[in-house]
């Protein structure tokens, strides 16, 4: 599982990070209001990255602003693993509750992520 400061580190921010939720592909974490950035859980969903990266312009051209921007494919310590950060989809930012992001019903708006993933709180 990843730290605040292993994000902040592997993308290179000072902003705002808070983890979203935890599901058996991906972490998912805030950054700031406008960005959510996926960081797989193993070698198998790491595989899913690239996929997704190299299908983004074609889904989006087809579907338009619906489909989150991509902002950033990047890749991680071990050099196998990529992560991948979004746009939050137009119109919706991630909302925060006393100081912590919303997470799953938020997450669902932004994310291929399954809405029944486990929440941390």
């Amino acid at each position: 599982m990843l730290t605040e400061r292993n994000v902040r580190a592997l993308l290179e921010t000072d902003g705002p990070v808070e983890r979203m939720f935890l599901n058996d592909e991906f972490e998912v974490w805030a950054v700031g209001d406008d960005l959510v950035a996926k960081f797989p859980r193993t070698e198998i969903d790491a595989a899913k990255v690239p996929v997704e990266a190299a299908l983004h312009p074609t889904i989006r051209g087809l579907l338009g602003d619906v489909v989150p921007a991509i902002r950033m494919v990047g890749t991680m310590e071990d050099a196998a693993r990529r992560f991948i950060v979004q746009s939050v989809r137009p119109g919706h930012r991630v909302k925060r509750s006393r100081g912590s992001p919303s997470l799953q019903a938020t997450a669902c708006l932004f994310t291929s992520a399954p809405c029944s993933g486990r929440s941390i709180g």
